[in-house]
This record gives structure tokens, sequence and C-alpha cells, in this order.
């Protein structure tokens, strides 16, 4: 019995290490998105990634302005990185 105890100990220590992995992977993934992200200090960045994913309508209101050209690259970019494009 105790056998069996040390075998699913040793296996959920695997699976925790499998998990901890993984998820650095997907950070890692997504640190560029969230970088370009917050290039502006406005939330267009966001709402022009969101219109890339049809989720929204690149259009703003004022006090918002659109997001430069350089700041579109680098989400498109990051957005392909993170493979949503």
């Amino acid at each position: 019995l105790k056998i069996l105890f040390l075998i699913l100990y040793v296996f959920r220590i695997y699976l925790m290490c499998w998990y901890d992995t993984r998820a650095q992977e997907i950070n890692n993934m997504l640190k560029p998105l969230h970088k370009a992200l917050f290039i502006e200090s406005n939330p267009s960045p966001v709402k022009f990634a969101a219109s890339l994913l049809n989720l929204a309508p690149d259009d703003v209101r004022l006090p918002l302005v659109k997001v430069t050209e350089e700041t579109k690259l680098a989400i498109k970019q990051a957005l392909k990185v993170a493979k949503l494009l």
C-alpha cells in the first residue's frame, strides 16, 4: 500500500511539473501580446486587437484616439506569435 501511495505521489509531481511547463509555454507565447497591448496608454490597442479578431469594430470615440501604424504592426505581429491570427 505504501508503494502505491509513493507511485501516486510521484505521478502527481510529474503532472504538476508538466502543467507548470505548459503554463510557462503559454505565458511566453502571450508576453509579446501583453506588451503590444500596452504600448499606448489608452484602450485603443485592445480595441484594435479585438477588431482583428472580428470581436469589435475598430472605431473609437473621443477622448480616445486610433492607434498609430507602428502599434498596429506590433499588435498584428504579437497576435501571430500568440497563434491568434
